[in-house]
């Protein structure tokens, strides 16, 4: 948008230039003209013409129409200019206020995505003294519950049975950030707000996520028991992850040669 004002007033200036100069111009003819053409010698006689001022209005009249003209020509393309200018501002208004709308909801999306994963919870009863038998409670929380559960439930097919709708809820949070990734690329956003969103996600697909998918490819085994879960689903979801951020990420990292 600078450089279009930028623009708009080198042209104004330019014909504010030529504007002066041919003022000024026309100016010095409606001077010298009535004395050019009646005092000094001419192949026009003027000793037929009716009173003075007749003669030069006659004479400076199509001098101060032509320069008019031409003034109000300038000032015609100053009013183009000037409303194109306001339209083309109205219009980034527009759509900057449409990207600013975008970028607040791809963010609460974002805000609602890492609450998903910050309150995922796990309850374990952790043995403290034996004999007899002690227990206290201890409540995991975000990725702490989520490789807990993980790494708790690949030791026996039987207490990954008991509690695989921990699995399921796992495998509904990690289906949001595919739902998240797809909104973010369907999004009209500023690249640096893309950048940040698919950066965040990409740290929390390879830095946390990933490592989980690859333990969770120890558990399809028991997965295929059951009916609840479908062991492709999460393949399918790291694959769609990965290859979502990759793509997005071409729409705001120039290619390198």
């Amino acid at each position: 948008m600078s450089n279009q004002i930028d623009d708009f007033r080198n042209r104004q200036d330019e014909r504010l230039k030529w504007g002066l100069n041919i003022l000024m111009a026309g100016g010095f003819l409606i001077l010298i003209a009535p004395i050019a053409l009646t005092q000094l010698p001419s192949c026009i006689s003027f000793n037929d013409t009716g009173e003075i001022g007749d003669t030069i209005g006659g004479i400076t009249a199509p001098i101060v129409s032509f320069v008019g003209a031409i003034l109000v020509y300038f000032a015609f393309l100053f009013q183009i200019d000037a409303n194109t200018l306001i339209f083309q501002q109205i219009t980034d208004d527009k759509e900057e206020q449409k990207l600013k709308q975008n970028r607040d909801y791809v963010f609460e999306l974002y805000k609602n995505l890492k609450e998903e994963f910050s309150t995922f919870t796990y309850i374990h009863q952790q043995k403290i003294s034996d004999p007899p038998p002690k227990f206290s409670i201890v409540e995991y929380k975000g990725f702490d519950a989520i490789n807990f559960v993980i790494i708790k439930h690949s030791f026996t097919k039987a207490i990954f049975i008991n509690e695989k709708d921990k699995i399921i809820e796992l495998g509904y949070i990690i289906e949001l950030l595919k739902n998240f990734l797809t909104t973010v690329k369907a999004t009209t956003l500023n690249p640096i707000d893309t950048q940040f969103f698919i950066e965040s996600m990409e740290y929390l697909y390879f830095g946390k996520l990933q490592n989980i998918f690859n333990k969770l490819n120890n558990l399809f085994q028991m997965l295929i028991i059951l009916k609840a879960i479908e062991p492709a689903k999460f393949i399918n979801l790291n694959s769609e992850i990965e290859a979502l951020i990759t793509e997005i990420k071409q729409t705001y990292t120039e290619p390198t040669e």
